[in-house]
């Protein structure tokens, strides 16, 4: 080996040496990195990420607080529930749940009590929509209800896009839409099924109840 050859050897050595840590300062770095990353990874897991669903300008002019959509159990059934009902809305449950608890969770009836044979014991199943009745009248107020006027109001199950236009609030667009979702759905069932309705909240079918039937009337019925 050449002298040259030595010296480069001997350069190299050096070199390498510089750049080699003590054993107890290379464990020491190794400890410190395995601790950030199970920081970081803890932190990670322990973040809570939510999925937000972007609604359109057009969709947020047209929401109603008043009604809502709850989960009580995520993995439930849905049911829905209007009427005579202090938060009515789309309700998750868990599956056996009774009716009586769904008025507890949409915060108990407006007027009470209810009619003695309207059960609240029956056992909710998914899809299943609840309309509940007000009070039955009784004494001298039973004795003189009169009947509803229904006269000049219009049958929404059977009537055009024109003749829904006599609604007062109703124009041209919220008829159609009345008309599309109808044939959708196969016929209204309730009243409160108009809230489905885009455009439609519980302001404006107040404003429409005392305006609208769900059938036109039959002579002799």
């Amino acid at each position: 080996m050449t002298r040259a050859q030595k010296e480069f050897g001997a350069a190299r050595a050096k070199s390498g040496n510089m750049w080699k840590l003590p054993d107890r300062q290379a464990q020491l770095i190794a400890v410190l990195l395995a601790v950030l990353l199970i920081s970081l990874a803890t932190r990670l897991i322990s973040e809570p990420w939510a999925a937000s669903i972007p609604t359109s300008d057009d969709e947020r002019t047209h929401q109603e607080p008043d009604r809502a959509v709850y989960q009580v159990d995520p993995d439930g059934v849905w049911v829905t529930v209007g009427g005579n009902i202090q938060q009515p809305g789309a309700y998750r449950v868990s599956p056996g749940t009774r009716l009586f608890d769904v008025l507890a969770f949409a915060g108990g009836v407006k007027e009470a009590p209810l009619p003695s044979d309207y059960n609240q014991a029956v056992e909710v199943k998914d899809g299943d929509h609840f309309d509940i009745p007000r009070p039955l009248p009784t004494g001298k107020e039973a004795t003189h209800q009169p009947e509803p006027i229904q006269e000049n109001r219009i049958p929404i199950n059977d009537a055009s896009a024109e003749e829904l236009q006599a609604i007062n609030g109703v124009g041209p667009v919220l008829a159609m839409r009345i008309v599309d979702y109808r044939d959708q759905l196969g016929g209204f069932e309730f009243i409160e099924e108009l809230l489905d309705v885009k455009g439609i909240g519980p302001v404006t079918l107040e404003e429409m109840a005392d305006q609208i039937i769900l059938e036109e009337a039959v002579d002799g019925q």
